[in-house]
């Protein structure tokens, strides 16, 4: 009888960690959803800011539109606070990307339980 007890015991433990593990998963889930959403919701306000960025820079340049200067893009995308603008813009993809592939990383893990 001693043995069937340890033996339901140690089962009882079992389940209740997997069962602990399933909250915590779906936790982990949904937490990792709400951030890659939280970043993609900023795609939208950066690019009207980096446009804002951009209008400044072209009209410190004297190239604003509608000036029909040929080489305007060649000198937008040489200054430093447009290039810092978009450079901002590149790490918001890397933080999605990143993001993503944890969330790829979370998921192939749990596929063993």
């Amino acid at each position: 009888m001693e043995v069937r007890h340890q033996t339901s015991l140690a089962d009882a433990r079992v389940a209740a960690r997997r069962t602990m593990r399933v909250r915590k998963a779906r936790d982990v889930r949904r937490r990792l959803d709400a951030v890659i959403a939280a970043v993609d919701a900023l795609d939208m306000p950066w690019g009207v800011w980096a446009d804002t960025v951009r209008q400044d820079v072209e009209t410190r340049h004297g190239v604003a539109y509608p000036a029909p200067i040929e080489d305007a893009d060649a000198i937008v995308l040489g200054d430093a606070e447009y290039g810092a603008a978009l450079d901002c813009g590149t790490a918001l993809d890397q933080v999605k990307q990143a993001l993503q592939a944890t969330l790829a990383s979370f998921n192939q893990a749990e596929q063993f339980r």
